[in-house]
């Protein structure tokens, strides 16, 4: 099974005027065209050890930033407009076609990721991630994929306790009572692998041996 994201290959310093961070920090950077226009994915690793990555479009003669757009995690789903006037929608769709870019030509790498179950149905690719860097509060991410890795939705169970509490209204295309359903057979499907933790709150936490990789590039349907 796949995932979403990793990091890109080509390492510098990527300075980019950024002030979401005391100092420049050490990452990678990969620039890309999409429909006549030029665009940056820079990966940073921050002063706490969080990677995150970042999708930046510039004015190609003054270097003026239109927008940033923050992939919390690197997961492969964008989740923050920083600055500028982009919806996450529109922005997903170009981060997806800078990765395959990157993938087609060999500037991405597989990394692991703890946490994350992925498992799929005859229509959709459904991944269960769970984040544990909240003191005493868990949650999960859900993700919906079509088949060829289309962003269908993204929700949240904020509890960890199997119920999706909160829509990406921007990315999401099929309605919470729905992802629910999907989101039960991917948590049931998650214990009968045996990739679940359950705590002493009940709360259901994908185990930490449950590992992702993102696929090649040859694997990926177009």
């Amino acid at each position: 099974m796949k995932s979403a994201i990793s990091y890109f290959l080509p390492l510098l310093l990527f300075l980019a005027g950024c002030s979401l961070f005391k100092s420049p920090q050490t990452g990678s950077l990969f620039e890309f065209e999409y429909e006549d226009q030029v665009y940056e994915i820079a990966g940073f690793t921050s002063e706490d050890g969080e990677s995150v990555n970042m999708l930046i479009q510039r004015d190609p003669e003054t270097d003026e930033v239109y927008f940033r757009v923050m992939d919390e995690n690197q997961t492969g789903v964008l989740d923050r407009v920083i600055t500028g006037e982009i919806s996450l929608e529109e922005a997903n769709r170009i981060y997806q076609a800078g990765i395959r870019i990157a993938q087609q030509q060999d500037q991405y790498k597989s990394i692991e990721r703890d946490r994350t179950y992925e498992t799929e149905t005859d229509d959709y690719r459904l991944i269960v991630e769970s984040y544990m860097n909240r003191e005493d509060s868990p949650f999960n991410r859900f993700i919906i994929y079509d088949l060829n890795w289309n962003l269908l939705g993204v929700y949240f169970d904020e509890g960890s306790d199997a119920t999706l509490n909160r829509i990406q209204e921007q990315e999401s295309e099929i309605d919470i009572t729905t992802a629910q359903e999907l989101y039960m057979q991917a948590i049931d499907r998650a214990s009968e692998d045996n990739k679940l933790e359950k705590n002493s709150d009940s709360q259901v936490i994908i185990s930490k041996d449950a590992k992702a990789l993102i696929p090649r590039p040859e694997e990926i349907s177009r």
